[in-house]
């Protein structure tokens, strides 16, 4: 756990809630981070593909074509190396935050149950729940 939250002075049961929050929070700051990346990996593609078409009015450089082509060089390569990056900045980010979101919740989820289990023992114990 990140020493700032151990800092802070909470008990266990706030200390999840603010553990859960932070995962949140990162996650959604990698999601942002990586819509980023992949909005500036599509201007790359669109640039490259004017570029291309500027160059050599002839030639295929369309990205959704150039991807079924084989043997490429030049920037018809790059616009199919740009394509793909494009395409894993698309799931790679989503990947990330789920397992920092899932990892957050899962710590959260732990103390949530082991109250939950808690409160049943003394239930049926018939003892007080704060001992």
């Amino acid at each position: 756990m990140p020493a700032f939250i151990m800092r802070l002075n909470f008990g266990k049961r706030r200390r999840s809630t603010v553990v859960l929050l932070a995962g949140l929070l990162a996650a959604g700051f990698v999601l942002g981070v990586g819509a980023l990346n992949t909005w500036r990996l599509e201007r790359r593609e669109l640039s490259l593909e004017r570029v291309c078409e500027g160059d050599a009015p002839k030639i295929v450089c369309d990205s959704g074509t150039l991807v079924q082509l084989d043997p490429l060089s030049g920037v018809q390569a790059d616009i199919v190396n740009a394509r793909r990056a494009a395409a894993n900045s698309r799931t790679l980010p989503n990947l990330i935050a789920l397992a920092v979101f899932g990892a957050a919740a899962t710590y959260w989820a732990w103390y949530f149950l082991l109250r939950r289990i808690g409160e049943l023992r003394s239930a049926f114990g018939g003892t007080s729940p704060d001992r």
